[in-house]
């Protein structure tokens, strides 16, 4: 919630999407007079994406006032409390092209032999959500099939079909970039058994050096559901050194997810 307040105190205008709300939450939107869409978990996060980008598209007049569209999903938390993700959000629109299409991301894989922007944050410019071919693709998206169904036809398919049309991708931090220039990527890679750039997943396997280069979010599935390795703790257990003042409600949302997440019917 900080971090949705912050964003909108920097001029952003801030939906959120979800298929369940906690009445709290609502409350506490409301009383922000940030709206809200409730639907069916159709597509998980990338059905979400999608329905708001053809939704958008139906409104030519708003359309035309956006100069960027971020997307983003619940697979992250923020670190080092909300100023950190407007920074990274400010740089990201600062840095894009005023005329030509281009779609940023926090980050970039070749995992699953397939060059892509991960789409836990997405920012598209203003020539690319009017882009024929952005508004093709969201149309056409099949919310049909299992969970890696969807990311192999969305988040790959999605940066494939950008790529192939002449669209610019770029990554904030990106796979080349923190193994060039973030000495400690490789070692923390090394903890994984990662030897090859298409095994790599920054976001899971390299989540400390990102941390230390900038990064503002964190994977829930680094400290949840991250399968374990030999020698390698458990990731919570090494979060502290990298949390700062401004997180000091982080241990109070940590629990209330451990609950959320491990709650039996």
């Amino acid at each position: 919630m900080a971090v949705l307040l912050a964003i909108r105190d920097q001029g952003w205008q801030v939906v959120v999407s979800s298929s369940k709300l906690a009445p709290s939450v609502l409350t506490e939107l409301n009383h922000h007079n940030i709206p809200f869409l409730l639907r069916n978990n159709i597509g998980l996060c990338l059905g979400a994406y999608r329905d708001f980008c053809c939704l958008l598209s139906e409104s030519p007049d708003l359309l035309a006032t956006r100069s960027h569209l971020a997307l983003v999903n619940d697979s992250t938390l923020p670190i080092g409390g909300p100023q950190p993700f407007v920074r990274i959000l400010a740089a990201m629109a600062s840095g894009q092209s005023d005329s030509s299409p281009q779609l940023n991301g926090i980050t970039d894989s070749i995992e699953r032999d397939t060059y892509h922007l991960q789409s836990y944050l997405l920012l598209a410019n203003a020539a690319l959500i009017k882009d024929p071919s952005w508004q093709q693709f969201w149309h056409s998206f099949d919310l049909t099939g299992s969970k890696d169904d969807l990311i192999n036809s969305g988040e790959l398919g999605l940066s494939q079909e950008l790529l192939r049309v002449g669209v610019h991708l770029e990554a904030q931090h990106s796979l080349v970039g923190m193994l060039l220039e973030e000495s400690c990527t490789n070692n923390e890679l090394a903890r994984f058994e990662v030897r090859e750039p298409r095994g790599i997943n920054l976001s899971l396997y390299a989540w400390q050096a990102l941390l230390r280069s900038g990064c503002p979010l964190l994977k829930k599935q680094v400290l949840f559901n991250l399968r374990p390795y030999p020698n390698v703790p458990i990731p919570l257990s090494e979060l502290k050194q990298h949390l700062k003042e401004e997180d000091f409600d982080l241990k109070h949302d940590l629990e209330e997810l451990i609950r959320s997440r491990y709650l039996t019917h």
